[in-house]
């Protein structure tokens, strides 16, 4: 489309012109000497015509200034418009503006490294379809990538090793029958993390499940550049890396999820699939990849008990009517000595 008579380009003019205007107005005050002088009329009257005798006259450098300016902005208006008119009929002659933003480029790499990860995803999802459909459970983890601090060294040991095991009871209390049947239970994680980290925590839940005789596969769902300061995955570990917003939906592949405390990340990825399931009610696909993010249950688990607040707020959400029983019906906690609540419990 081309663009007649850019506004950037006739605005720069305009303010040139009355800078240039501005500025020649003080060179000219700072070269004329600031001189008053009276000037009398050299007439000689008798007394009797002192009543004639005209008033003086005083003349000033400032005064002249006054009505040289008085006079010039005028007439800089109507150079001005005289220059628009010009300008308007030259338009046809100016280049149309090009967005600097979109390079042509960019664009085609943007394309295609989302062409890239969302084969990625889908290639992903028909491998778990299949690991289901031969009885095989697949559970997501959502946690951060970097270990908590602000508590003192006892309570985040205890917060580490205590959650780690709450999700190990719990996911024996519900499959032990895989060891049995020797089906897979797949552990998707978004990451290694650093050491002490929630994500670390998921590689000690891996180790004890294997302990207990579960048929553990590990995989990292991880983002292209990783993580500051994580740790270098073990080699039976499988990592597929993608981009970020496909790598957050590639993490809730699971049946069902856990979430450990986190920052923004963590609970980004906690709002993003509880909305992906509110809204698919009414049809839309908040993920735009066709793709089935269907979760039997979601569980918070934290024994420091780091969700009451989440909690609060979600049922507050319920009172308003913002949210209802059927959207917060599959969402538990887990805390202290293995306490289960649900969020619409009183």
């Amino acid at each position: 489309m081309h663009i007649k008579a850019p506004f950037f380009n006739t605005s720069l003019t305009i303010s040139r012109f009355f800078r240039n205007f501005n500025q020649n107005a003080a060179i000219l005050d700072k070269k004329r000497p600031n001189i008053s002088c009276t000037i009398p009329t050299p007439r000689i009257f008798s007394p009797h015509q002192q009543h004639q005798r005209p008033v003086l006259q005083q003349s000033t450098w400032q005064g002249n200034q006054y009505r040289a300016r008085s006079m010039a902005l005028p007439s800089a208006f109507i150079s001005l418009g005289v220059f628009l008119a010009y300008h308007s009929t030259q338009t046809s002659h100016c280049d149309p503006i090009k967005p600097t933003a979109l390079n042509p480029n960019e664009i085609k790499n943007t394309v295609e490294n989302f062409q890239r990860d969302l084969l990625k995803l889908v290639e992903f999802h028909q491998y778990l379809n299949n690991i289901k459909k031969d009885g095989g459970r697949v559970i997501s983890f959502i946690s951060a990538s970097r270990p908590m601090s602000s508590l003192n060294s006892e309570e985040i040991d205890d917060e580490f090793n205590k959650n780690i095991e709450l999700i190990v009871n719990d996911i024996h209390q519900h499959y032990d029958y895989l060891i049995k049947l020797k089906h897979p239970l797949v552990i998707i994680n978004g990451g290694a993390g650093r050491p002490g980290s929630g994500m670390d925590s998921i590689n000690h839940v891996a180790k004890h499940l294997r302990e207990k005789g579960y048929n553990i596969e590990q995989i990292y769902c991880d983002i292209n550049s990783g993580f500051p300061d994580e740790k270098l995955p073990e080699s039976d570990i499988k990592v597929i890396k993608m981009g970020f917003d496909l790598r957050q939906l590639a993490v809730i592949s699971g049946q069902e999820v856990y979430v450990l405390p986190g920052g923004y990340g963590t609970n980004y990825e906690f709002f993003q699939l509880e909305t992906i399931k509110q809204l698919k009610q009414f049809g839309i696909d908040v993920t735009s990849t066709g793709l089935d993010f269907d979760h039997e249950r979601v569980t918070l688990i934290s024994n420091s008990d780091a969700f009451c607040f989440l909690n609060y707020h979600l049922k507050k959400q319920f009172d308003l009517g913002l949210v209802s029983e059927k959207e917060l019906k599959n969402i538990r906690i887990i805390g202290k000595n293995n306490q289960i609540t649900s969020i619409l419990k009183p």
